[in-house]
């Protein structure tokens, strides 16, 4: 997975390129991925940052308002049997 900080960065490139204040410079993003199997690649000293944890996230996918957006979070729930 990206890394949020990399994240971040390709969002600020983009809105530069683009000349636009709008997330990612308004361009349409698909993303797909399943944050419960693969965490951030990082140097190992580094703190990972998952890119749903960065302001680039919120402001380009959850707070979008376009309706055609959407995030699905898979959460594994286990019963404790004891």
């Amino acid at each position: 997975m990206v890394d949020g900080r990399y994240f971040e960065k390709l969002e600020t490139v983009a809105r530069v390129l683009r000349n636009s204040d709008k997330p990612f410079g308004g361009i349409q993003l698909i993303l797909t991925g399943d944050f419960l199997q693969l965490p951030p690649v990082t140097k190992r000293k580094d703190r990972r940052v998952f890119c749903f944890e960065t302001d680039a996230w919120t402001n380009s996918v959850q707070a979008s308002g376009h309706g055609f957006l959407s995030c699905r979070f898979r959460v594994e729930i286990t019963k404790d049997r004891n």
